[in-house]
């Protein structure tokens, strides 16, 4: 029984591990998202170009 509780343990700690991982790679790929829709805002910007609401919300979200 206490070898059982054990490996459950390490079981734990390993799926945290994981959980950590999925979660820095997504907050990573968001970033990328976010600093990618921002140069195409500020290219529209320079450009003089309308934005759009989808711009003003990507920019509020910033």
């Amino acid at each position: 029984m206490k070898d059982a509780l054990i490996k459950l343990r390490d079981k734990q700690g390993e799926w945290s591990k994981i959980k950590e991982e999925k979660k820095t790679k997504k907050e990573e790929v968001k970033e990328k998202n976010m600093e990618k829709r921002t140069k195409e805002i500020e290219e529209k910007l320079r450009s003089e170009k309308r934005l759009t609401t989808e711009d003003l919300v990507a920019l509020r979200e910033d």
